[in-house]
């Protein structure tokens, strides 16, 4: 039964709204009375003591968690006999369904891939607790865009932490047809592939604008067929379907092994285009020449030899006697001042113009090793250079964070190598494929990568040019790769 609107819980949260219910609990939107603020509070109506020891250890896991993509989990409490509360932020914003919707048909590739870089941090950063905090309700319903574009990842009403030895129970209690593993419907074990799973049922829904086949539909043989994200729309980019195909099989053991790698797939290039070989074409048999026409060719050649050495023995004379008439000029000009009584001026002039003696004026790329000696101006080269963007011309981003990293590359796999406070104006050069880091230009003249959601920048993302790095660094898996599961032990 859903808590009446005006109530205020624990004597400290008014319900102001009901956001959504279900068979086993409730999200409401609450006026915190001490804090003065709104929050989203999600209900739990299962009282058992076992739920409840659960309940509060998970609490207790959540309230921890501090990450830019994720609400932060400020209180929990228990009602005896009413049920168990989470309040966290309440994140405004519209979520992925509901523009999905508006939008009638699939969202596009470069918009949609920001979206999901930032859900798959927010994945790795839970998934790397200890233990391993698996969400288990990833669907486009509850993941929220903020005004300012970022991607949140809200409801952790099933959310659970991951225990090797704790078998799913009542696992249809905590599904989404669509989005929900084969694992999470039966007694096994659900851990970050679970996840993962989900993840790209969220993408594949987003790119085709059609909800994936019930998981556990897709197992047996006689089964409905999931057709490929291409299939339905061309524009998805070969390698983003291929994540998405490897991200949703049935067998976990085939899907990626971490999010990381899921993440790391959807910004790998497009494969190059195989080179172009011509055919080879048939030799062809060059015609046989008659003793006349062999005797025409040589005779041809021979005068057209002779006329060559001709007309290069009278160039190279007259090279010669100009180069050396110009020198004599220079000898007897240079010394003294003259004057140009043909243009009736008596002024001395420091240096006889080029053109006082044109018929001695050789041209300057004759005898290159006797031009300086020239007085004439004509024999300076001169270059021109196309003038590059200046840097000023380049959009800034301001540091929105307390700090941030910059990095070697577009992910949190490369090294730091730098850190920068709030306020700080950094000059974007481009962004990553998907979108979601910027290149940025430091002060020192350095370039490195920032985070999107670090940052303050009210352009287009998409108008950047694309910029690539080389890999990360070889990353070791991490040996407790656990899950997360609901309160109450439900898978």
């Amino acid at each position: 039964m859903a808590v009446p609107l005006g109530q205020a819980l624990n004597n400290r949260y008014r319900i102001d709204k009901l956001l959504g219910q279900g068979g086993f609990g409730a999200v409401y939107l609450a006026w915190d009375n001490n804090f003065q603020l709104p929050c989203a509070i999600k209900e739990n109506r299962e009282t058992s003591p076992e739920a409840q020891r659960q309940f509060l250890r998970e609490a207790q896991i959540l309230h921890n968690l501090r990450h830019p993509n994720l609400p932060l989990v400020k209180d929990y409490f228990i009602l005896p006999g009413q049920g168990q509360y989470l309040v966290m932020d309440y994140i405004e914003g519209e979520d992925l369904q509901s523009l999905l919707e508006k939008s009638g048909g699939p969202l596009p590739e470069a918009q949609v891939l920001p979206w999901i870089e930032q859900v798959c941090q927010a994945l790795s950063y839970i998934h790397s607790q200890t233990p391993p905090v698996i969400h288990r309700d990833i669907k486009p319903a509850n993941i929220k865009i903020t005004p300012q574009g970022k991607a949140v990842l809200v409801d952790f009403g099933i959310a659970k932490l991951y225990d090797p030895q704790a078998l799913t129970t009542g696992g249809a209690r905590a599904v989404t047809p669509g989005y929900s593993p084969p694992e999470q419907y039966s007694q096994g074990l659900t851990d970050p592939r679970s996840d993962l799973y989900s993840l790209a049922a969220t993408l594949y829904t987003l790119l085709t604008g059609v909800r994936p086949p019930e998981s556990v539909l897709l197992v047996g043989k006689n089964g409905p067929q999931r057709q490929p994200a291409r299939s339905l729309n061309p524009a998805v980019s070969p390698a983003v379907a291929e994540a998405i195909e490897r991200g949703l099989q049935a067998d976990r053991n085939l899907r990626f092994a971490s999010v990381e790698q899921f993440q790391a797939a959807l910004n790998s290039p497009p494969p190059a285009a195989p080179a172009l070989q011509s055919k080879p074409q048939p030799k062809r048999a060059l015609p046989r020449l008659t003793s006349a026409q062999k005797r025409w060719l040589i005779l041809g050649a021979a005068a057209w030899l002779m006329v060559m050495l001709g007309l290069g023995f009278v160039a190279g004379y007259q090279i010669l006697a100009g180069v050396d008439g110009s020198l004599a000029a220079a000898a007897t000009l240079t010394p003294l001042p003259s004057l140009t009584p043909t243009l009736g001026r008596t002024e001395p002039v420091d240096a006889p113009a080029p053109t006082v003696l044109p018929t001695l004026a050789p041209s300057p790329t004759a005898l290159p090793s006797k031009t300086p000696l020239l007085p004439s101006s004509t024999s300076t080269a001169t270059l021109e250079v196309t003038p590059s963007p200046t840097v000023n011309s380049l959009p800034i981003a301001i540091v929105g964070a307390n700090s941030a990293n910059i990095r070697t590359g577009p992910d949190n796999d490369y090294p730091v190598m730098k850190i920068v406070l709030k306020g700080v104006e950094l000059q974007v050069m481009g962004r990553s494929r998907a979108g979601s880091w910027l290149l940025v230009l430091l002060e020192d003249g350095s370039q490195g990568w920032i985070i999107l959601t670090a940052v303050i920048f009210d352009h287009d993302v998409t108008s950047l040019p694309e910029a690539t790095a080389a890999p990360p660094p070889t990353r070791t898996p991490s040996s407790d790769d656990g899950r997360f599961q609901r309160p109450g032990g439900k898978g």
